[in-house]
């Protein structure tokens, strides 16, 4: 494998000249990942997988991220998946949701380039979140969109009523 591709690298804060390697060199001890592809930076070591399931296999999955960040990835998606998977949200309706909080186009935690990026976004699924825990997600239906929904949640509940309840939601 001696393919190459230009990469934005968490570790190195800027694009590099990744690597295209596999999961003998990444993960020597897991025989289960030996033939997956991943992407590496060769100055700092960091990888990225790969969408290895997909029509082009060799595509990675966002940026190369530091293990902090890969860290932050794994506690954004343990409270971002839940909302989806519980069907308390659409999956693509909860990521432009979290887009529209964080001033972007899209979302995707693979593209999270910073801790301080990682922060953000959690801090906004979380928001996210405790609205749907909220009693207003029942309203859903009647107002047809997020948009419309999070204007009744924040007009008639204080943003102190969503502070405290995310705090009951976290033990606190």
């Amino acid at each position: 494998m001696s393919e190459r591709r230009s990469i934005y690298c968490c570790g190195c804060e800027a694009d590099v000249d990744a690597r295209l390697t596999d999961g003998r060199e990444i993960y020597p001890h897991r025989s289960d990942l030996a033939a997956l592809p991943f992407w590496k930076c060769d100055t700092c070591g960091n990888f990225v997988g790969c969408h290895h399931k997909t029509g082009n296999p060799t595509q990675p999955l966002g940026v190369i991220p530091t293990p902090a960040i890969k860290n932050a990835r794994k506690h954004i998606h343990a409270v971002l998946d839940p909302i989806w998977k519980q069907k308390r949200m659409k999956r693509g309706d909860l990521y432009r949701a979290v887009a529209a909080r964080l001033g972007l186009d899209e979302y995707h935690t693979a593209e999270i380039r910073s801790l301080d990026d990682a922060r953000k976004a959690y801090a906004a699924i979380q928001e996210i979140a405790a609205q749907k825990s909220h009693s207003c997600f029942l309203c859903h239906r009647h107002f047809g969109s997020q948009v419309a929904l999070d204007q009744h949640v924040r007009s008639k509940h204080p943003r102190d009523e969503l502070v405290e309840l995310r705090a009951r939601r976290a033990g606190t």
